[in-house]
């Protein structure tokens, strides 16, 4: 099993606690599809998530995240992610001429490269945020765009310039490692399989 390949690849301790119990967990989240999710308020329950993370200290902690974040996928949740312009969108005498409610074409594409934060030993994250509310607690990009999760945090897994996702990083934080972003995506492979398997059965 996919989880259990994971496993083996971890380092022991906290983490492997957790995915003992993990596929107990995922069972839990098939029933979370829904049509119409407001994104602000399901992403509260990932703040929420934090909260509790940050209260209990331990592998229970970990386990409700994991499972939250499982559940947002399901429902194709997006965050919003920072992005920095690599050269300007227009030029200091087009902005001055720009009113409020005009319509703008730019005659130059536009580079955008996603913003990236520093921890206390220099390692770059990928920062996202659950809401415009934790954005502006702190400087994020001159651009913002939501993204699916899971499209986030398969980039994450990709790109060799970082170690990963911080969520929320000017408040109650979480990091997540790539260790930690294979297991959830992993876990959620296996999980959405299943429901299909039980789909197809049923038709």
């Amino acid at each position: 099993m996919l989880i259990a390949e994971c496993k083996s690849r971890i380092d022991k301790g906290l983490m492997t606690d957790v995915l003992d119990e993990f596929d107990h967990v995922l069972g839990r989240s098939v029933d979370t599809y829904s049509d119409e999710v407001d994104e602000t308020q399901a992403n509260q329950m990932i703040e929420a998530a934090i909260d509790q993370y940050y209260i209990q200290q331990d592998k229970n902690g970990m386990l409700l995240f994991m499972e939250v974040m499982v559940t947002r996928m399901q429902q194709a949740g997006e965050v919003i992610v920072p992005y920095i312009t690599e050269n300007p969108f227009m030029s200091e005498e087009q902005i001055s001429k720009v009113k409020a409610g005009d319509t703008i074409s730019l005659d130059h594409d536009v580079r955008l490269k996603i913003e990236t934060v520093k921890d206390a030993d220099e390692k770059e994250w990928i920062g996202v945020f659950t809401s415009s509310e934790e954005m502006h607690k702190g400087s994020a990009g001159n651009v913002q765009m939501n993204q699916s999760i899971e499209s986030i945090l398969r980039l994450a897994l990709n790109w060799e310039q970082v170690n990963g996702i911080v969520i929320n990083p000017f408040g109650k934080y979480i990091q997540m490692t790539k260790k930690m972003i294979e297991l959830l995506i992993n876990g959620y492979e296996y999980n959405e399989n299943e429901r299909k398997s039980k789909d197809d059965e049923n038709n």
